[in-house]
Formats: C-alpha cells, structure tokens, sequence
C-alpha cells in the first residue's frame, strides 16, 4: 500500500520511501498512457519522443514513486485516476504538469509527471498536443 501527502511522509508498505534519484537520460525510463480519442498525429509524437529520448517502462505512477521509471506520461487519463497519486509522489520530489485550478476534473488529463527536470523537458511537447475527448 502507498500512502503519503503533505504532512504524511510517503510509505510503501509501512516502509518509507527515498526522493527521487537525479535524471540521467542515459538510463531513463518513462510509462505512458493514450486515451483512444487521441489523434495518431499525437501518438506517433508521443512515440517519436519516447524513442529518441527514453527507453519504455512500466506505465504504472507506482514505478516512478519505487523509482522503476523516471516518469510518467499520459495522454487520456480520468483526473481520479491520478489525484490521490500525484500528492504522494509529491513528497518523493515528483512535479507534475496539471495546473489544478484551470482543470476540469470531468475532462481528460495530458499531463507529464517525474523529476522537475524530466517534466521540463516533456512539458513542450504536452502544449502541441490537441485536446482529448
């Protein structure tokens, strides 16, 4: 079980969790989601990036929390699918790039998450991709 959040130190299994280790692209790692409703033109960027810059790992949020991934990118996922993750990988040194407060939560999020480096990297890519239904 992974709990955590702002005043709750993150734990795995009662067991607590170390920050993220530092972005090396040599070594890097990231699991994505695709919603079916995104263009094949955001998909094959989507790839492209992943190709040229990542290897392909596990697209669970909980890989990048056990640091498995260096990041997490979705194009598709429902916000509770991700809302009680994102705090907890918070603590971790995770960033991410939903803003909140100009989200609705019934909409479909395109979102990066990962060390602040890693999100900076992939945020570009994020602002071309066309909204998901």
């Amino acid at each position: 079980m992974l709990v955590g959040g702002k005043s709750v130190r993150t734990r795995l299994n009662g067991k607590p969790m170390q920050p993220l280790r530092p972005l090396d692209l040599s070594q890097a790692a990231m699991g994505f989601g695709i919603h079916p409703t995104v263009s094949t033109e955001d998909r094959l960027e989507l790839m492209r990036f992943i190709s040229d810059e990542l290897r392909i790992g596990n697209p669970v949020l909980i890989s990048v929390a056990r640091g498995e991934t260096d990041g997490y990118l979705s194009l598709g996922d429902s916000s509770w699918d991700v809302m009680a993750a994102l705090p907890i990988l918070a603590n971790l040194g995770v960033s991410h790039t939903i803003n909140w407060d100009n989200t609705d939560l019934a909409q479909k999020l395109c979102f990066a998450c990962g060390s602040e480096e890693l999100v900076s990297r992939v945020r570009p890519l994020l602002e071309n991709v066309s909204a998901v239904a």
